[in-house]
């Protein structure tokens, strides 16, 4: 979007062709979709609630916090930074009013400009429960949003919907007055029974003797709730990596020495490096951890030859690898190169950006000639992507990985590698804002090319959506008018499948539909209205919910888009879909709807009943029906046409 610079320009038609006969495979495409990583757990999800519920420690005030959102459906939760206020918030809506969920968990936006952009009022649900996570907010926009959460706060009762709001301790003195009273400030849940409730779950079991022997007490206690919840993972993760061997103590004390600032110890090694090559392979090691030494050596000659630096000795005059390998305290095990401290990877990775951020566009560029060089096996390379893009986002260098997509997108082999690296933004909470900016501002702007539009497809169907599912289809309609059917037929593809799983997403899907139709369809709308259109799919009844041809608002909407379909669009685009649905007049238990929603859409437009009538009337000729005879009549009906019971509609329009 504007203000975001980027370096790369991408003006090669790389969409792939296909010569011969046969279908052509993408099996990259399939790659690419596969690599795409899970959400981000802190994302609203029943998963993910159903994976916290067990491992909630209540924090104090959270029964004062309950009882107020009982009471009122709406509770402003506050609390200090890593105290856990997130967690508590989202256990109360999960568990409102003891019942299991049965709206759905929606986070808001938290700047003024996506909420204008995406919410309306008239796509609640009944039952919604809603989460406004002010904590990354821009203290400037707190006034807009408030008065716009204090707008919502009328309709709460109305849909039986739920609010929480939660606002750090330090910006309690921006709240609005009317606010003021609905404020919970939850204090810290013990940290040491939060630990041994996530060692519980996992099965680990301890004694009393074990965790003083760790000494977990004192440093659990001075711990965030997230550092003890990681704490506990690196616990899990020594166990695994000991095979159940060294003891609980021993785990412990390990995973402590992960999470302890090693800078000091860092410095010290370093120092003993003796040229430039050993810290080059110190870092690649850092980066490919898990990975072959064959991948490590080559990734840092990359690294030194990406510095400007070659390589400095003779390849015999050097000392062998396994030596090299020893002075950086590595094993090497069945060609797999790992630290022998846990976690170690990690800080090596921190040290390097942090001491050495002229070399940062080096480091850039070496990663992206690794893995364009297909040197590493594909998951290592998403690996690697993962792990750059971490210490980007920490440094505040999101551009990076902008220019990493832009390059990548231009070979249909590295796709998935430009997918991982802009999927890396938009699952980090402090750039996540900024990367959805960055992807409307390129779908609304020139239009990209191919391969990069289908990577815009895949991270707002498969990422975006999965916590801000109002922006990915917005965004997803856009691409729907690409020129190139691999990215607009996959995204069509995509707004439908959102449309399938969820019925607000399907009506909001037509809403805007309707609302484009004001400045005209293209053919991305077009086609996507006649893949969401069709009546199989409508008079399907998903488990425990109505059809949404039963949906009042459903028929509303496909009744506006019918009209647009017929007034604006050439009649060989629409005529296979209108005869799926006028087959449905005969053996349909929804006939009536179908009839009903056709009959609103050409109502005072006299061009579009003819063209209806016609159809109608030519498929009347051929199969003779009374549901056919029935139609005819609604649609002179709709025009005011009234005729004698001797004649007909047929004798009437003649």
């Amino acid at each position: 979007m504007a203000g975001d610079r980027f370096t790369t320009q991408v003006n090669a038609a790389t969409a792939p062709t296909h010569t011969g006969s046969g279908d052509q495979t993408n099996n990259f495409i399939q790659s690419a979709a596969a690599s795409l990583k899970a959400a981000d757990p802190r994302w609203v999800s029943r998963d993910y609630l159903d994976w916290l519920n067990p491992r909630f420690v209540p924090p104090p005030h959270f029964g004062e916090a309950q009882h107020r959102f009982e009471n009122s459906g709406i509770v402003v939760v506050s609390g200090e930074s890593g105290n856990g206020r997130r967690t508590a918030a989202l256990m109360l809506l999960s568990n409102w009013r003891g019942e299991p969920e049965t709206g759905t968990i929606r986070s808001l936006p938290d700047s003024i400009e996506e909420l204008n952009e995406t919410e309306d009022i008239s796509s609640w649900e009944d039952g919604d429960r809603i989460l406004a996570d002010l904590s990354t907010a821009d203290p400037s926009e707190y006034k807009p949003l408030q008065e716009r959460l204090s707008s919502y706060r009328a309709k709460l009762r109305e849909y039986r919907a739920c609010l929480v709001v939660v606002v750090p301790a330090e910006r309690l003195p921006l709240l609005l007055p009317e606010f003021d009273s609905l404020v919970v400030r939850v204090g810290s849940p013990s940290g040491m029974r939060v630990f041994q409730r996530y060692l519980r779950v996992e099965g680990i079991t301890y004694t009393a003797e074990e965790i003083d022997a760790a000494e977990l007490g004192r440093h659990v206690a001075s711990c965030s709730m997230w550092d003890v919840a990681k704490l506990a993972s690196i616990v899990l993760e020594a166990k695994r990596s000991q095979h159940g061997r060294g003891g609980f103590t021993e785990w412990c004390r390990e995973a402590i020495t992960a999470l302890s600032d090693r800078d000091n110890e860092i410095v010290d090694n370093i120092k003993k490096l003796r040229d430039g090559g050993q810290r080059a392979l110190l870092l690649s090691a850092g980066l490919l951890s898990g990975a072959s030494a064959d991948a490590v050596e080559y990734t840092a000659g990359i690294l030194l030859t990406a510095s400007g630096r070659p390589e400095e000795d003779p390849a015999f005059e050097r000392p062998d690898l396994a030596e090299r390998f020893r002075d950086l305290n590595l094993t090497r095990e069945e060609g797999i190169v790992r630290f022998k401290g846990l976690a170690y990877d990690q800080a090596i990775r921190r040290y390097f950006w942090d001491n050495f951020p002229r070399l940062r566009d080096s480091f850039r560029e070496a990663v992206a000639r690794v893995v364009e060089s297909g040197e590493l096996q594909s998951p290592q390379s998403l690996e690697l992507v993962s792990r750059f893009a971490d210490q980007c986002l920490r440094t505040n260098r999101p551009n990076d990985l902008d220019q990493l997509a832009f390059r990548w997108a231009l070979k249909e082999s590295l796709l998935p590698f430009a997918a991982r690296a802009l999927e890396c933004g938009l699952l980090a909470p402090r750039h996540a804002r900024r990367f959805r900016r960055q992807i409307y501002g390129w779908v609304t702007g020139p239009e990209p090319d191919p391969w990069f539009g289908w990577v815009l497809v895949r991270v707002c169907a498969d990422i975006m959506a999965q916590q801000y599912p109002e922006q990915a289809q917005i965004r997803l309609l856009h691409l729907s008018r690409h020129s190139s059917p691999l990215v607009s037929a996959r995204a069509q593809d995509a707004l439908c499948e959102q449309a399938e799983r969820s019925r607000r997403f399907y009506r909001r899907l037509l809403d805007r539909l309707t609302l484009n139709g004001r400045r005209g369809w293209s053919d991305g709308e077009t086609a996507t209205f006649l893949k969401a259109s069709d009546p199989e799919k409508l008079i399907t009844r998903p488990r425990g919910q109505v059809a949404p041809l039963e949906d009042r608002r459903v028929r509303a909407g496909l009744s506006t888009c019918w009209a647009v379909l017929l007034a604006q669009r050439p009649r060989d685009e629409w005529m296979e879909r209108l005869h799926t649905w006028l087959d449905q007049l005969n053996t349909a238990p929804m006939r009536k709807h179908f009839m009903n929603i056709l009959i609103a859409a050409i109502r005072g437009d006299d061009r579009s009943s003819a063209l209806l009538y016609l159809e109608v009337h030519a498929r009347s000729s051929r199969q003779p029906t009374d549901s056919a005879k029935t139609f005819l009549q609604a649609i002179d009906a709709a025009q005011g046409i009234t005729f004698t019971a001797q004649e007909g509609p047929d004798e009437h329009r003649q």
